[in-house]
């Protein structure tokens, strides 16, 4: 029996996050034997791009896929959060009303929210993919819920989306562990997969000889070896401590130099800048997701330093998939132990456990003399692959999606 799944993410397929770890999955789900509708909110900006928005639909309706999408309201706050909401679940409620799908996935805290009022509504079971500890790293970043009545109403909703859910993806064993422990409602033996943010393996994979060089390297020297800042400059980052890392790194070693792959080109320009970061032997550019496997094998080390705090027990960063597959040599600090688990499974980079300058200079030491000692980039791969490939996330989701449906034929029968 073919089994219908509506998914619900306010990512937007047309952003890199939404395209790598929304998109693929379905598509791989789709493969699996599952009939998928996708909803997802989209910035109106996203939608301007008519060959984008085109290319997206082609590449979905191959897959037999059907897309629906509703504006994202991007100008923040909780009335936005409010319109997003709203948008979302008429839409969403539409589709449950006119398809009756078997099981709705329901994306991060406000995917679960819509997902919660279908349920309510239309008695539809649905599968909570719960990312993060949303409530929390709101508390972290000072952004909501800064009084306790407000801390407490929010926890209350988010125990609520985890005691209606069907079946739950965590991101971490860890806070799989806090379901199964009743920290997040009653569980009653409820499916419970551990599915981390995921890299498609068979695309992003390490640099074969001969390779030819992408553009984004054209502001490094050939030869050169290439320490790597990828992504966003946002609070979860320990920013200034990147900074002093690279510049001790570059201090050390005259053929390092460092490569930011960044939208946020003059950010980062100022935090390199402030902490004098060489810039001539630094290269600032913008790499789009497509153009990211064939960028991100010419990195040999990649500087992954996080803050720590109780909401990032249920965090894994995207990049750390791809560094792994890819090659690259992580140098990680903190989010969680689980993460520096993995990175010390993995056996090819270093997990840093203290961030003081004494801490910045010993470790910037042991990496430029590191060159040898490390697990090859195709073994720390391997070690890797069975956890973090898009693959192996595809079969889990399967998995779980399976089991809450055939409970569900269960109870009816």
């Amino acid at each position: 029996m073919t089994r219908h799944v509506l998914a619900l993410t306010f990512d937007g397929i047309l952003q890199p996050l939404g395209f790598s770890q929304v998109l693929r999955v379905a598509e791989g789900l789709s493969n699996e034997g599952f009939r998928y509708t996708l909803l997802s909110l989209e910035r109106e900006a996203d939608l301007a791009r008519h060959a984008d928005v085109a290319a997206v639909q082609r590449r979905l309706a191959r897959a037999g896929i059907e897309w629906i999408w509703a504006p994202y309201d991007t100008r923040g706050g909780a009335t936005s959060i409010a319109r997003n909401i709203a948008r979302a679940t008429r839409a969403a409620s539409a589709v449950v009303r006119t398809d009756r799908p078997d099981v709705v996935h329901a994306r991060a805290f406000h995917g679960g929210l819509v997902a919660r009022a279908l349920h309510t509504m239309h008695g539809t079971k649905y599968v909570f993919d719960a990312r993060s500890y949303w409530v929390d790293e709101q508390v972290e970043e000072g952004r909501r819920f800064t009084s306790e009545r407000a801390y407490a109403l929010a926890k209350h909703v988010e125990r609520d989306l985890f005691e209606r859910a069907a079946g739950i993806v965590t991101l971490t064993a860890l806070q799989a562990d806090d379901v199964r422990e009743g920290r997040l409602g009653a569980w009653h033996g409820r499916p419970v997969e551990v599915i981390p943010t995921c890299a498609d393996y068979a695309e992003f994979r390490p640099r074969t000889p001969g390779a030819p060089r992408p553009a984004a390297l054209d502001g490094v020297p050939e030869g050169a070896r290439v320490l790597g800042i990828v992504g966003a400059l946002n609070r979860s980052y320990g920013a200034p401590e990147t900074a002093l890392l690279a510049r001790e790194i570059l201090a050390l070693d005259p053929r390092v130099h460092l490569l930011v792959l960044t939208a946020q080109g003059d950010e980062y320009r100022s935090l390199l800048r402030a902490h004098r970061v060489d810039e001539a032997r630094t290269h600032i550019t913008r790499v789009s997701h497509d153009e990211m496997p064939r960028v991100l094998p010419f990195v040999d080390w990649g500087l992954l330093l996080l803050r720590s705090n109780f909401a990032k027990r249920a965090s894994m960063p995207t990049k750390l998939a791809e560094f792994f597959a890819c090659g690259v040599r992580p140098l990680q600090h903190g989010c969680n132990p689980e993460v520096s688990g993995w990175v010390a499974r993995a056996g090819t980079g270093l997990v840093l456990e203290d961030l003081s300058p004494d801490g910045l200079a010993s470790a910037a030491t042991r990496i430029v003399s590191a060159d040898e000692a490390q697990v090859s980039a195709i073994e720390g791969r391997d070690r890797t692959k069975d956890h973090f490939s898009l693959e192996a996330g595809v079969v889990r989701y399967a998995r779980l999606l399976r089991e809450v449906t055939e409970r569900s034929d269960q109870r009816q029968s």
